[in-house]
């Protein structure tokens, strides 16, 4: 092999790196398995149900009291809060958020690669999209936060059998 091509191999392999670290660090699991949503209280939750089904189909609740008769209410209580940053700016079809790094990892790999092979014009092209991102990512920013609330009262009788139950779902 000759010498270029070693130098452009092991620049692509150098300028790579930050892209592969940034795409990992990007990764995250979500388990949505014991989410509690209205559908799996609608689908799973019925008249004289034990209240050991419930707690196998909702898991525990947030507050548990029971009244002088001996008659037990649980109630469920989930709030949650989702936030969403937009901007709008010379380059309105770049949205800045968890994938900045992404980006930035992109450029820089690409620009590695421009280097070691001796391409100017491909580097100032690099920079000058990198250049304008950063430029536009500060103009006309937005965030917008929303929350959601779901309320579950489950009513038990004095053999732990569900009686009765009620949800209020609300998002603002």
């Amino acid at each position: 092999m000759s010498i270029t091509i070693k130098l452009c191999m092991k620049g692509i392999a150098i300028a790579s790196l930050p892209l592969l670290l940034t795409a990992c660090a990007n990764q995250e699991k979500i388990d949505n398995t014991n989410k509690l949503t209205v559908g799996k209280v609608q689908y799973n939750i019925t008249k004289n149900m034990s209240s050991t089904k419930v707690i196998k189909a909702l898991g525990s609740p947030n507050i548990i009291t029971k009244d002088k008769n001996g008659n037990t209410t649980w109630v469920y209580d989930k709030i949650k809060t989702y936030k969403t940053k937009t901007s709008q700016g010379p380059l309105d079809f770049v949205r800045m958020n968890n994938n900045d790094f992404a980006i930035a990892g992109g450029i820089a790999a690409a620009g590695g690669v421009a280097a070691t092979t001796g391409s100017g014009i491909l580097l100032a092209t690099i920079a000058s999209v990198g250049v304008l991102t950063f430029l536009s990512s500060n103009s006309n920013e937005t965030i917008e936060t929303q929350q959601k609330t779901l309320t579950v009262i489950l009513d038990f009788n004095k053999n732990e059998e569900l009686k009765d139950f009620s949800y209020m779902y609300s998002s603002f």
